[in-house]
């Protein structure tokens, strides 16, 4: 009984799901290529873009162009922020579709600290160092190491 009663609630949940995923369907923010093609439609809102680079900036016009994917955009800034070119991470903009061009509200750099990866790693070298002192490797798999006569440790 108590099966029966699981799985109509999974059922249940699959189905509000499909139906929150039907209604909720074409509510994303527009791509670059949807804004370029039809820039009335989308004037005074919000679009937020992620996992793009900044890749190239223009000073003398406060522009920088943003790229995401095949797509890419002109996007301009004000005069207190100085947008840097993406080489490692990623990059997330808040814009305003504004007359013509796209505003800059917010910016996000997303850097990817190369010291994450050497504790990573360390921790790895540890890790495998203290498996193999506990277990050893045979024909049969791993099997625990038997501490001899005399081992104090055992």
């Amino acid at each position: 009984m108590r099966q029966v009663f699981y799985n109509t609630i999974l059922i249940l949940a699959i189905i509000m799901l499909c139906i929150y995923s039907y209604l909720e369907y074409n509510k994303y923010y527009p791509s670059p290529t949807a804004i370029k093609q039809n820039p009335e439609q989308y004037m005074g809102k919000i679009v937020e873009y992620r996992s793009g680079d900044i890749t190239e900036i223009n000073e003398a016009e406060k522009t920088f162009t943003y790229t995401s994917g095949k797509d890419s955009i002109q996007v301009k800034y004000s005069q207190n922020f100085t947008p840097k070119p993406t080489i490692i991470g990623q990059t997330s903009i808040l814009v305003k579709l504004g007359q013509n061009s796209l505003e800059l509200i917010d910016i996000r750099n997303h850097d990817y600290n190369s010291y994450k990866y050497l504790i990573s790693i360390i921790g790895i070298i540890i890790f495998i160092y203290y498996f193999f002192k506990e277990w050893k490797f045979n024909k049969f798999g791993f099997m625990p190491k038997i501490p001899e006569h005399g081992d104090k440790n055992a």
